[in-house]
């Protein structure tokens, strides 16, 4: 348990922790941040967690997420408000921050449940809004093809914890994707926008 504090931008944690906002060093390290009670707390009910971060004028607020890390052995690191901030994506921080890993989305392997495919959403908050959407209607599973970086903080903020309930996959050939559903006799429904779509709700899907 780590209870002393980091006060210092320099210190080398402070300084590793916060390159986790390049995507790159994203990659290399098999890591990623969120921020924000609700967040930390999708991912430690996920087990994604492996360090909590700390703003010390923050430990009463968050005793509770603090004493759960303890318990789970996760490491619990206490920074002060400058170091804290310089590894913050938030304009306004919170003062509870947890690093993960990048385990959430896999290679796609064939998967039972319903799943919803996304292809060539480039916006990271639109791209996390959307997996929110998908789960929040009941969708199991999520097939990204050429989309945003599911661990940039716009999209783990906009998915609102789904990255953690939802099982995420990724693909480079989309075509073969979509046959291979059909193949196992998956239904496959095309949606875009276009003069004549359809608003949500005002068809009904039943089966051929």
């Amino acid at each position: 348990m780590e209870r002393d504090i980091i006060m210092s931008n320099h210190n080398p944690l402070t300084v590793r922790l916060s390159k986790l906002k390049d995507a790159k060093f994203r990659r290399e390290e098999s890591l990623f941040l969120c921020e924000g009670y609700k967040l930390v707390s999708e991912a430690l009910h996920a087990k994604a967690v492996r360090r909590l971060l700390v703003r010390d004028d923050a430990r009463e607020l968050y005793s509770d997420v603090i004493r759960e890390c303890f318990e789970n052995d996760v490491a619990v690191t206490f920074f002060g408000d400058t170091p804290f901030s310089k590894i913050s994506t938030e304009r306004a921080p919170q003062g509870i921050i947890a690093v993960c890993e990048t385990a959430c989305a896999k290679e796609y392997a064939y998967f039972t449940g319903t799943t919803f495919v996304c292809s060539g959403i480039q916006d990271p908050g639109n791209l996390g809004t959307i997996i929110r959407s998908a789960a929040g209607f009941g969708y199991d599973a999520i097939i990204l093809h050429e989309c945003a970086d599911i661990y940039n903080p716009k999209t783990v903020r906009a998915s609102m914890g789904a990255i953690f309930r939802t099982a995420l996959f990724t693909v480079g050939d989309l075509i073969s994707t979509i046959v291979d559903l059909q193949k196992n006799g998956r239904r496959v429904i095309a949606c875009t926008l276009s003069a004549n779509s359809l608003t949500l709700g005002g068809f009904e899907i039943r089966d051929s």
